[in-house]
């Protein structure tokens, strides 16, 4: 089969390497982006189809098929992006508390309710 430039991209920073199409794996392809970028927590390999959707890799069956769509182009060039997962245990931000509606100048709260007053 045929070589095939690989090109990763974690934010802004790129590796390349060409690899021969019959014999990537994903297994070996995880390890290289791995130890390429340093990357000591969990992350996914996506790569953009045909139509334009990026697509989660995880097994050999679907780094065959973005193989087979980057062999069509011309340079062979797949294109694959990292996604870094949070660790496990990580809450996610929480979001800012709403802020209390500035009063206006001159109104004191009614000390029945929350309405105004003069």
């Amino acid at each position: 089969m045929a070589a095939l430039i690989v090109k990763t991209t974690d934010g802004t920073d790129i590796r390349r390497y060409t690899a021969r199409a019959d014999q990537m794996t994903y297994a070996s392809l995880h390890k290289r982006v791995s130890e390429a970028f340093q990357i000591t927590t969990p992350f996914k390999i996506q790569y953009k189809d045909d139509e334009g959707d990026e697509i989660t890799m995880n097994c050999d069956e679907e780094l065959s098929e973005a193989v087979s769509l980057a062999l069509k182009l011309e340079p062979a060039v797949l294109r694959l992006k990292l996604v870094k997962m949070a660790k496990e245990g990580a809450s996610p931000p929480q979001p800012a508390a709403p802020q209390a509606a500035p009063r206006p100048a001159g109104f004191h709260p009614d000390h029945c309710s929350s309405r105004y007053q003069c």
